[in-house]
């Protein structure tokens, strides 16, 4: 199981066990390494907070989202699309075609300076 219990008591350290409530708790796919299921809660939860709590995203509303080819940026895509935004995201050549699958209708090229 992983987590990202809120709200983070003692934010200097990270601890390989802690009590928290079951509904904060996700099952790690077996496929996914600890290593790489241990980065995903909080990048996951900043991406939900921003989407959910800040913009309060809904269907049809139009998102632009910097840098979409990190860790934030994809889940941004992804959330959105999935809530059914339109999303215009920027993103280096290499992530253009992975932003794309993600959810984003167009990827402009940050290095583009037209």
């Amino acid at each position: 199981m992983i987590t990202h219990p809120l709200p983070l008591r003692a934010q200097d350290t990270w601890a390989p066990m802690l009590i928290a409530p079951a509904t904060l708790l996700g099952r790690k796919p077996a496929g996914v390494p600890w290593e790489v299921a241990a980065v995903f809660p909080v990048p996951a939860l900043t991406a939900e907070q921003v989407l959910g709590e800040t913009l309060e995203l809904k269907a049809g509303d139009r998102l632009l989202v910097h840098g979409a080819g990190g860790i934030t940026g994809s889940l941004l895509v992804r959330l959105a699309a999935l809530r059914g935004a339109e999303v215009l995201a920027t993103a280096g050549p290499h992530s253009h075609e992975r932003v794309r699958t993600l959810g984003a209708r167009e990827v402009i090229d940050y290095h583009d300076r037209q």
